[in-house]
């Protein structure tokens, strides 16, 4: 009896994408439609994912979003083991399938949006992106860099960083604070050419509203974190009745304010760059 699944046969672009995969943790066929097939149908970007699903072992596996109809994609073990060992991926551990949280789906979805959107921005250029995905597995900017310029010892990474994951969970069980919480990130951060100079952004989508706790904590992150700290804050709300009510909240608690700009989703992914924000400081 013949097999469904085909032998592993990869080309440099196919690699590419399931690394780009890969960054994201997931993604959906519209947003792979828009970022590696625009000038094609979403049934050719259907027919390249489910490729991918159909090799032996399977390097995707196909899942249901929140709506019937919608699916989304994830890298199984098989193809993080193999961009890993290509060097194309940086990953605490490629044994392991990244898991998606229902609760967060609709937010992620659309920060992954936001990247594609900003990414064929023509205003921007030249960018380097690091994820809210690999933020969390403590990819810093700097780590990414070196990764990308082959100046990075992954063992040394790896080992350093379950170390330090283990000192974060020992110091908040000390202070009486929430056990096995990593620390908060944003939803992504990137450098760009902007009308010729180098800028560095970080990137906060709001889809729900945000209590004052929550809303303190990013705000104090955002300016005090030194990953952070020197980069322009672009903060993307679902809504443009969001973004006028997020305006004065910023303003309450944000000092350097010449640093922060608020725009809505709709615009966001669809306006040239510096048409997108109201600036904090006017």
């Amino acid at each position: 009896m013949e097999s469904r699944y085909r032998p592993i046969e990869l080309t440099a672009k196919d690699e590419i994408k399931l690394a780009y995969i890969q960054s994201n943790k997931f993604i959906t066929l519209k947003s792979y439609h828009r970022k590696f097939l625009k000038a094609k149908t979403e049934v050719a970007a259907w027919y390249q994912l489910e490729k991918f699903c159909k090799l032996d072992p399977p390097f995707l596996e196909r899942l249901r979003g929140n709506h019937f109809e919608e699916r989304y994609y994830i890298p199984k073990p098989a193809a993080l083991k193999y961009l890993d060992q290509k060097n194309l991926i940086l990953v605490r551990s490629p044994r392991f399938q990244s898991q998606l949280r229902g609760q967060s789906y609709e937010h992620d979805c659309r920060v992954t949006s936001l990247r594609i959107a900003l990414e064929e921005n023509q205003d921007l250029k030249n960018i380097f992106w690091v994820s809210d995905f690999e933020l969390r597995s403590g990819i810093t900017p700097e780590i990414k860099a070196k990764f990308m310029e082959g100046r990075l010892n992954k063992i040394s990474w790896r080992y350093n960083r379950n170390k330090e994951i283990g000192l974060i969970k020992q110091t908040e069980s000390r202070e009486g604070g929430p056990k096995n919480q990593y620390p908060r990130t944003p939803d992504g951060y990137f450098e760009a050419d902007l009308e010729g100079r180098r800028e560095a952004f970080v990137l906060e989508y709001i889809h729900q509203h945000y209590s004052r706790g929550v809303m303190d904590k990013m705000v104090y992150q955002l300016s005090f974190d030194p990953t952070f700290s020197k980069s322009h804050k672009l903060i993307v709300c679902r809504t443009g009745e969001d973004a006028e009510a997020v305006i004065p909240k910023l303003r309450e608690r944000v000092k350097e304010k010449e640093k922060w700009f608020v725009g809505d989703y709709d615009r966001a992914v669809r306006e040239p760059f510096k048409k997108i924000w109201f600036h904090l400081g006017e």
